[in-house]
């Protein structure tokens, strides 16, 4: 606005507006465009009319927000726990804006809440629920001083929660076979909600071979019984079984000496050397 020495509002000649660089940018109307350099800037806007001049200081905040994220923005979370969550804002002049969101789950049996987090910090907390892929499983809403809306999601995999039980058939505390034989073990995992766990079962030996991941156990040769001799393991639990190990089925049949010399009408001792698997 130009005014004269009474103080009458009067237009000017050709107003000519300049901002300091850095500040930002104006237009010849006056239109102010601020810089993405935060600060409070002296003088930084000048007009001139005439012979005249003045300057304006000019306070450049944190810019408006441009986009809404979460991270991270896909997460796997098994049954009766959880998994933390931030939102990310970035500003018009692409620099991290801290916002606080509202944040929902459609998870069944899940929860949100900030308790001893950051402002834009969120955990997620899923009891017993469906195991599922869920597109949308975090969610962010956030309005800003301008009443416009930014949301953003995250997808979420509900898993089977951690083993909490692990079993073995009636009867298998003890196995009885034969030497070199081979049989399949059988063992279940169940998490706290009474999903299937069996993924997470392990199996080891120390007699014989086992395979670690299916329970096809071969005896070894040694015979007698062997106390707690396989090892099955399903996250922190854990079962062992004992082994006896028995004369084999026969196999094959063998004549020492072989071949027999003898003199004629002499007497030989023969032995049948019998084999199993």
């Amino acid at each position: 606005t130009v005014t004269d020495a009474c103080g009458f509002t009067r237009p000017a000649t050709n107003p000519v507006f300049s901002v300091n660089s850095g500040v930002g940018s104006i237009q010849p109307n006056g239109g102010f465009s601020a810089g993405c350099q935060l600060g409070n800037f002296t003088g930084a806007v000048t007009v001139s009319a005439d012979n005249l001049q003045v300057s304006a200081n000019v306070l450049v905040e944190g810019a408006p927000l441009r986009t809404l994220g979460i991270q991270p923005s896909t997460a796997l979370i098994r049954m009766n726990s959880s998994v933390e969550f931030e939102a990310v804002g970035v500003d018009e002049c692409g620099r991290l804006k801290t916002v606080q969101p509202i944040w929902s789950t459609p998870i069944t049996n899940g929860s949100v809440s900030g308790a001893g987090l950051a402002v834009n910090g969120q955990r997620l907390t899923v009891e017993c629920s469906d195991i599922a892929i869920v597109p949308g499983g975090m969610r962010a809403n956030y309005v800003d001083e301008f009443n416009r809306v930014f949301s953003a999601a995250a997808a979420v995999e509900v898993l089977p929660g951690e083993v909490f039980e692990l079993t073995i058939p009636d009867g298998q505390e003890l196995i009885t076979l034969p030497a070199g034989n081979e049989t399949n073990l059988q063992a279940n995992a169940v998490d706290e909600c009474g999903e299937n766990r069996d993924d997470a079962i392990r199996w080891s030996t120390s007699n014989g071979n086992i395979d670690p991941d299916t329970g096809l156990y071969k005896a070894g040769c040694t015979r007698g019984i062997f106390p707690n001799a396989i090892f099955v393991q399903a996250g922190n639990r854990t079962r062992q079984m004992s082994v006896d190990i028995i004369d084999g089925v026969l196999n094959r049949i063998e004549i020492i000496p072989s071949p027999v010399t003898a003199q004629a009408g002499s007497v030989l001792q023969l032995n049948a050397q019998l084999y199993d698997g």
